[in-house]
């Protein structure tokens, strides 16, 4: 039995021919030989499979595999210009003497800064994930001075002693995870 495996990273073909022995309860398999080529490599030596194997029927396989092969991708990176300020010192001659003179130059490199996209997180149920930012407070009653009170100087009965607090709903947020923006890697000639 001849077997091919495409290689795709190499673009190259492995043919295996193997043989199978039943001997009683086992089966012993051989491999008789391994064979690497490439598109365009000189075949003349190769066996009568290897050379079927490299007419059109391979170069139609090994089309369809890499039309239906997904491109590769890497995370796509942008070049930005940066500019910064730089100060540095320098002595100078100045009418015979030495003079330290501070001396502002604007640079300007490139950074590469990788691209990322912020998205909605879920949980297992589908619903969003989201994290508590403050918690929720409950209304609570003012509370007045009355009668058997100690009533400090300048306050009387019926005056608030502990003003009222305003019930406040608990806030959350959506939780957001940074995923890599891809591009296509173009293929190399």
């Amino acid at each position: 039995m001849i077997e091919y495996t495409i290689k795709d990273e190499y673009k190259e073909i492995m043919l295996t021919e193997t043989t199978s022995v039943d001997s009683g309860n086992s089966t012993t398999v051989t491999t008789v030989s391994n064979i690497a080529f490439s598109p365009g490599d000189d075949i003349s030596k190769a066996p009568k499979e290897a050379k079927d194997l490299a007419s059109a029927n391979w170069t139609d396989k090994v089309i369809q595999d890499f039309a239906n092969k997904p491109p590769l991708q890497r995370q796509k990176i942008v070049a930005k210009d940066v500019e910064k300020v730089v100060v540095r010192k320098k002595v100078v001659l100045v009418d015979g003497k030495y003079v330290q003179k501070e001396i502002i130059d604007t640079v300007t490199h490139t950074i590469y800064e990788p691209q990322w996209e912020e998205v909605q997180l879920y949980g297992e149920d589908g619903e969003k994930l989201k994290n508590l930012v403050s918690e929720a407070v409950e209304a609570v009653p003012s509370v007045k001075y009355e009668e058997g009170d100690v009533i400090p100087e300048g306050k009387k009965v019926g005056m608030v002693k502990i003003p009222a607090v305003k019930a406040i709903a608990a806030v959350y947020e959506d939780v957001k995870h940074r995923i890599p923006v891809m591009e296509d890697i173009p293929e190399s000639d």
